[in-house]
Order: structure tokens, then sequence, then C-alpha cells
């Protein structure tokens, strides 16, 4: 492992998958306004947190855990951007997705959590 101040485990990250959809209302077609995709889990995010206050710029901060194969590009992409040292242990399958629906009229958020990668 990198020589770190601080390194993070994520056993079960998360893309957070977030979309917009004024008036949701479930059992009926609803249109997205906007959508968004982050690669997380609390780990991942304190990682990412302190990168932004320029801790990963003198190579200090890892994460670490277990990471599916099959869509880890989206976290590979946020270490690199970030400049966060990458030693998650990949896996078969794919890393669970979040998606959260939020309904801007009324302020509501809808969570549909998906179970994580079998390892």
């Amino acid at each position: 492992m990198t020589n770190s101040n601080v390194v993070t485990l994520t056993l079960n990250p998360a893309i957070d998958q977030s979309v917009a959809v004024p008036g949701f209302a479930a059992g009926t077609v609803n249109r997205v306004l906007w959508e968004q995709s982050d690669p997380g889990g609390k780990g991942v995010n304190v990682a990412s947190f302190l990168a932004d206050l320029g801790h990963a710029a003198t190579g200090k901060v890892t994460v670490s855990g277990l990471l599916g194969r099959d869509n880890a590009g989206e976290f590979e992409q946020l270490f690199k951007s970030k400049g966060i040292a990458d030693e998650f242990v990949r896996i078969p399958g794919k890393t669970r997705v979040n998606v959260k629906i939020i309904d801007e009229t009324t302020q509501a958020i809808t969570d549909l959590n998906f179970p994580g990668c079998a390892a």
C-alpha cells in the first residue's frame, strides 16, 4: 500500500444515481428532468472530501475496500481526477447502484438501494 496519511476503507461502495422527476408518481410514466451519477460510499466520500481540501495533492489519501470489476470505471476516473491512490481489491460482478428519485416540486426523495456484490 502507498505511504499515506489517510487510508479509507469502503466494503460496500455504491454508484449513487440521482434523477430529478418533478411530480413523481409511482405506477405512472414519469419524465426525468436531469440526472447525475456519482461514485460513493462512506470511505470514498471521505477521501473525495479530503482531496477537495488539498490533501491528495501530496499523495496522502488512499482508498481501499472491495470494488466490482464490471463498473469500476467511474470510481477509477474519480480517483485519478482527484489524485487519490486506488488500492481497491477488484472482485467479480458490479458494485451496487443506488437510485435517488428527487421530486423538486414536493421536496420528496425516494431511495432505491440495490444489494452489494457477493464477495
